[in-house]
Parts: C-alpha cells; structure tokens; sequence
C-alpha cells in the first residue's frame, strides 16, 4: 500500500458518461489538452452520491462510461474540499450535492483510457462498470486494487502547481 494512501483515505468511482452529461466531449478535451501543456492541475467539480463519506484528500477516479474502446478509467486525483449542495446539473428542483476536484493527467476523450473497461471489469468483478450512480464509495479491497492498476497503468506525479496557495483561483 502506498504510505500516502492509508485506511482512512476514502476513494469515489466518479461516472461520466458524454450522451448524457452536460460535460461535454469538447470541454473534457479541453482539459485534456490543457494538463499536456504541462500546467500543473485542474480544478473541476463533479455530482457525488456518497458525499457524508468525502472529505478534502479522499481520492477519486473518473470512469468514461460506454460501449466502445474509449470507455475506461480517464482520471484520477483527490477531492479539494468537502462536498457542497448545489443545484441539480440536469435542471430538476432537486438538490445534490458536489465535490471540486483536482487532476493532473486526463486522457483524450477521443483516445484509448488510462485503464481499460476489459481490464477494470478483469480486476474488479463486484463492480458494475456498465450501470450505476455516480460519486459512490469504494470498498477498502475495491480501492486496495485499483491503487494496484494504478501503479501498472497510470503513475501519478503532483507537481507543485497542485498545491500553490492560488491554485483553482483561475478557472481552465
């Protein structure tokens, strides 16, 4: 286990799927393509079920959902900030609540996944990688795995722009 990452650390399998979301392809890409100019982190905020859990420095990943190549694991990082109400982002007078988040690495939406929707449904089975809410909490052997594709896949590097005392100030 990564000394970073300890039993209390929560993890959220965040959803995004593009028919359906008002986060578009373009806007995913543009985020994207802003992280490979090598400019440290974004800053964004995403809908989560299992909010009471969340707190600042629990982690996330972001799974694309679909059934093409492209469906997969696009992201991840950590929650900055606890969770808020807000708004629901389809336009009902329902309230949810969100959480902001950083990443520092997202894959190209038009590209292949970080971690493939083959590979997260070998490794993961009690998960339905094809249906479910998004935002819920891992369980600690869910997460203990995915650290472990995480390192095989997707090595992770914060850099400093990740933790500057203006970070998330300017919008991308």
């Amino acid at each position: 286990m990564n000394p970073f990452i300890g039993p209390e650390t929560n993890m959220f399998l965040m959803r995004w799927n593009p028919e359906i979301s008002d986060f578009s392809i373009k806007r995913m890409k543009e985020l994207s393509d802003y992280l490979k100019s090598d400019k440290g982190c974004v800053k964004w905020r995403w809908a989560i079920r299992d909010w009471q859990d969340a707190e600042t420095f629990d982690l996330f990943v972001m799974l694309r959902e679909g059934a093409d190549e492209k469906a997969g694991i696009i992201t991840a990082g950590m929650l900055y900030g606890n969770p808020y109400r807000g708004e629901d982002w389809r336009g009902s007078r329902k309230k949810m609540h969100y959480v902001d988040m950083i990443s520092s690495k997202i894959s190209d939406p038009d590209g292949v996944p970080l971690v493939s929707i083959d590979e997260l449904v070998r490794r993961i089975s009690d998960i339905d990688w094809n249906h479910g809410h998004c935002g819920v909490l891992m369980t600690e052997e869910q997460k203990e795995i995915m650290f472990d594709i995480f390192k095989e896949n997707m090595p992770y590097e914060w850099t400093d722009d990740c933790w500057d005392d203006n970070f998330g100030d300017e919008e991308v």
